[in-house]
């Protein structure tokens, strides 16, 4: 598990930068087309990232979309507020800023949420039934 962890580290680190960088990249489109554009296509090559080189399913994983779409709503929701309300307030690179800044706080305070009791949340085949077992 521990390198699992290291791996969503890493590719939550890749992925910090990657979605605002295309954001500021694309933000001459308008913010809200950027913010769509930049968050749905990084979302889904960061789904399959998690799916097949975080948590494969070869380790006995299971990552499921329906999962990946809960974990993911509070962020994205967050930051498309964000774009919407401060896209005439500022300018492109404090909204990158503080668009970036929230979806850290708010994707940090919300897996605090789901996964920071041990054994709370598994994505282990098979743990829950360990845990029941109290193995």
């Amino acid at each position: 598990m521990k390198r699992s962890l290291t791996r969503y580290g890493l590719n939550s680190l890749l992925f910090g930068v990657l979605g605002p960088a295309s954001f500021w990249l694309l933000f001459p489109l308008g913010a809200i087309p950027a913010w769509l554009i930049a968050e749905g296509s990084c979302q889904v090559l960061r789904f399959f990232s998690i799916r097949y080189l975080v948590f494969p399913a070869s380790l006995g994983y299971r990552v499921s979309v329906g999962r990946y779409l809960l974990a993911l709503a509070p962020s994205s929701l967050t930051g498309l507020t964000l774009v919407a309300t401060l896209r005439n307030s500022l300018d492109r690179n404090l909204l990158t800023l503080t668009g970036t800044a929230a979806s850290f706080a708010i994707g940090f305070l919300f897996s605090r949420m789901l996964y920071g009791q041990e054994g709370q949340v598994s994505t282990r085949i098979g743990a829950s039934a360990r845990m029941r077992n109290g193995k």
